[in-house]
């Protein structure tokens, strides 16, 4: 969770045949909060994937289930609804489930939290067209309250399309991680903000810190 305009910058990716990659990704996590890792998925994996998940998003399920939290709203740009995002889609589709448990997001999870073991706690599938205006800085932990484990809950984010930094991709408050407890669930809209930096600048302020932000980029 964090905006800091001054200090933006790109988000540095690591490479899976970094020597000594584990020890270097698990110290970068614990200081930072985030890390970036390339590589992680085969192009063949990322395209099965996506495949998978537009065919989610157009409302065919080869499953026959529903996925959880369906979102539809509004862009700016069309009074049309669109599909902007659903929850646990692995169930509507199998191969979303085989791609995505056949996957090391587990071990690396486990790597960087020093778990002995993880499970997935869910997914969720965001098609942001243009014109679907900012979500709101937020951390994601609020709102994972629901969960068993005593562990806490690690998040991992994929990406599907090329996302070039004035796309309005993902931004990360390097640190914020260490505030958990100034966390809390947002009062202001968590889609189309008129400000979507007005609840970081509470919690910069309840935290008496000032966070570096950062953007990953992805592209193949």
């Amino acid at each position: 969770m964090g905006y800091n305009q001054s200090r933006n910058k790109q988000l540095k990716p690591h490479s899976t045949d970094d020597r000594g990659l584990n020890l270097k990704l698990r110290e970068e996590f614990e200081r930072d909060g985030v890390v970036f890792i390339k590589e992680l998925f085969s192009g063949e994996s990322i395209n099965s994937l996506k495949s998978s998940l537009l065919t989610v998003r157009e409302g065919l399920y080869s499953t026959g289930l529903l996925p959880d939290k369906l979102r539809r709203i509004k862009s700016q740009e069309s009074p049309e609804v669109a599909f902007h995002s659903a929850c646990n889609v692995w169930k509507s589709d199998s191969e979303i489930k085989k791609v995505l448990l056949q996957s090391k997001l587990g071990e690396v999870a486990g790597m960087l939290m020093n778990w002995d073991s993880c499970k997935v706690n869910q997914d969720t599938f965001f098609s942001v067209e243009p014109g679907f205006g900012p979500t709101t800085f937020h951390q994601d932990n609020p709102y994972q309250k629901w969960h068993s484990s005593r562990g806490g809950v690690v998040t991992a984010w994929i990406a599907i399309e090329d996302v070039l930094f004035d796309m309005g991709g993902l931004e990360f408050a390097l640190g914020s991680h260490k505030n958990l407890e100034k966390g809390q669930i947002l009062r202001e809209p968590f889609l189309n903000s008129s400000d979507y930096k007005t609840e970081f600048e509470k919690f910069q302020s309840l935290s008496d810190c000032n966070y570096s932000i950062v953007r990953p980029l992805f592209s193949a």
